[in-house]
């Protein structure tokens, strides 16, 4: 269960503030301390740690996912931002195990990474493949609802193919080797111009507003489109 809450943690000045009940203990743990340690640019800040345990709370990153991302031109540097973020975790010796797009929220300052997996050790590669899912998964959406040039779509879904096949090749015993984040980074630049300035600007480039990770049973804010 996930709530959104209003908190003030002693400051004069309140926040937004999302608070996770987990059933499972050693799941919650292992989030708690995957926070910890991800701690900085790209991963969602650790609030606080419910007094016995049963819950953890993370400062509000933004109202929307990238799920809900509709422009590639303006997705393309929040997707770039993203890999700076997984890649950041991956020279601390950290993976975030569940890659996804409802797993990055949008905030006025860019995205960030929720919901870390499960405590079962995963390599870096298995975050690289999540990511060219991820960006796969947008193209595929896009593709469907008809919302983008077919040929870029197609690109975009071929991008990330390619980056799910460098972390899960075919014979994964066959390519045993070490993937460099440099590896990434070549494959998203031909999405585009990489090191473009853009702000993230909640809106423009977004389908409908999705809730905070895995908020239910809240009515949809319904407001109407300026675009």
């Amino acid at each position: 269960m996930v709530e959104l809450l209003i908190g003030s943690d002693g400051r004069a000045e309140r926040a937004l503030i999302v608070r996770k009940h987990l059933e499972d203990p050693i799941r919650l743990t292992h989030q708690v301390r995957w926070l910890t340690r991800a701690q900085g640019p790209g991963v969602v800040r650790l609030h606080d740690v419910g007094p016995n345990g049963e819950h953890y709370s993370t400062e509000f990153g933004g109202p929307l996912t990238l799920a809900a991302a509709t422009d590639p031109a303006a997705t393309l540097p929040v997707v770039n931002a993203v890999w700076a973020g997984i890649d950041r975790l991956h020279r601390l010796g950290l993976t975030h195990g569940a890659v996804a797009a409802e797993h990055v929220v949008i905030g006025t300052g860019g995205p960030l990474l929720i919901s870390p997996g499960g405590p079962e050790p995963l390599g870096r590669r298995h975050d690289i493949a999540s990511f060219g899912r991820m960006i796969a998964g947008l193209a595929e959406v896009w593709s469907v609802e008809a919302i983008v040039d077919p040929a870029i779509a197609a690109h975009w879904n071929a991008i990330g193919r390619r980056l799910t096949e460098l972390g899960d090749p075919p014979d994964i015993a066959a390519d045993d080797r070490l993937v460099s984040g440099a590896e990434v980074r070549r494959l998203l630049g031909v999405l585009g111009p990489v090191g473009r300035t853009r702000r993230f600007v909640t809106g423009r480039w977004l389908r409908t507003r999705r809730r905070y990770g895995s908020i239910r049973g809240r009515p949809a804010d319904r407001r109407p489109s300026r675009f």
